[in-house]
């Protein structure tokens, strides 16, 4: 299946662009996600005494880097510019590594590969960690 926004070819399974990691459609009706709802939140934080720092993740994908037009932009020298992406959706979360040197994810080196995210799950890109908090609707 051919990427919408840079033109890869993908394996007809996939759900994610091999390289660019943006969502590709299931079927010709697929609309793409409402950005404006939070779905999740990183916690960023360097050692013990760092207070942390709150990254909003809206559904669809989000750029996780040092380069200051990302999403979610890292002051860490460890990372890439554009390390890897964040891919929400109503049911899941997925982080893509896209970087040269890998990232953790869960104590797993995970290295140009996607891996699912839960509650709780921690990444470790170069010297910082970030902390997945999977964002619930209120019960009624």
């Amino acid at each position: 299946m051919k990427c919408t926004s840079c033109k890869h070819g993908n394996p007809g399974s996939a759900r994610f662009c091999e390289q660019c990691g943006a969502s590709l459609p299931t079927t010709k009706l697929d609309k793409p996600p409402k950005r404006g709802v939070v779905k999740a939140v990183l916690v960023e934080y360097v050692g013990p005494e760092d207070t942390g720092v709150l990254h909003p993740l809206k559904l669809g994908r989000s750029t996780v880097g040092r380069a200051p037009d990302g999403d979610v932009v890292l002051r860490d020298s460890r990372i890439s510019a554009q390390h890897g992406y964040f891919v929400i959706e109503e049911d899941r979360a997925i982080f893509i590594d896209v970087s040269s040197n890998g990232s953790e994810v869960d104590g797993v080196l995970v290295c140009g590969d996607s891996v699912e995210l839960h509650q709780g799950s921690v990444l470790k890109l170069g010297d910082t960690h970030l902390v997945v908090l999977v964002v619930r609707p209120r019960p009624r």
